[in-house]
């Protein structure tokens, strides 16, 4: 095991400046909550954010969001779980870093007061359970009746939702935007290739058929009584 052996006699200020950039500011420091508890407390003994963040080499912005995040965990999730004490909660730190990270959900919450109590109680019944679902949030909170399928029945349901409302959200619909607006940006060289290519030419044309022969089979097809 690593070990670092430090002289007798060395101040307690110089340990705890070697700690602390050994645990926040290296690669393989601290794990993020302890990370973020870390900070406050600097904060809280009288380091500006600015001063932490230029010592640990981050933005001020990512030392205060780390301090939301814990003081957040610990004033509103944690109390709301079975065991508060549970260390295993630590480990949906990122979930709520994420959160605060996230302009668009903050824009939310202004919006909606009770977002981040809500959003606490998403995390605790595992209606959020990963990173990429925090940062879809943002897009099911659009939607009121996305929000309500989320808060009853999860996370999945409100994207299945979300896609019946707008059709760029569901996968399928989602490709052909990118792939039309990918068309429409068509450089010049990129339409001089097209024009010298004949292999070129029939994927696109197999494109524009297989278009026309799907709207025409949806236009055929009788609606449920």
């Amino acid at each position: 095991m690593p070990a670092w052996v430090i002289p007798s006699g060395t101040p307690e200020t110089i340990v705890q400046d070697l700690l602390n950039e050994i645990h926040l500011g290296s690669v393989r420091g601290w794990a993020p909550y302890e990370k973020g508890a870390q900070m406050r407390a600097l904060v809280r003994s009288g380091y500006s954010e600015e001063e932490i963040a230029e010592r640990y080499r981050m933005t001020s912005t990512d030392v205060r969001n780390h301090i939301s995040a814990v003081d957040f965990m610990e004033k509103t999730y944690f109390p709301m779980t079975a065991d508060p004490t549970d260390p295993n909660h630590r480990s949906k730190f990122s979930y709520f870093l994420e959160f605060f990270k996230n302009g668009r959900l903050r824009d939310h919450s202004e919006a909606i007061p009770d977002l981040p109590e809500r959003f606490a109680r998403w995390v605790r019944d595992e209606r959020i359970d990963t990173g990429a679902r925090v940062r879809k949030l943002a897009r099911i909170l659009n939607s009121q009746q996305a929000t309500r399928v989320l808060d009853v029945v999860g996370f999945e349901a409100a994207e299945e939702c979300l896609a019946k409302e707008n059709p760029r959200e569901q996968e399928l619909y989602s490709l052909i935007e990118q792939a039309r607006s990918r068309l429409e940006g068509m450089t010049v060289n990129e339409m001089l290739e097209l024009r010298e290519s004949k292999e070129r030419q029939e994927l696109l044309a197999a494109l524009r058929d297989e278009a026309a022969t799907r709207l025409s089979i949806a236009s055929r097809i009788k609606k449920k009584r």
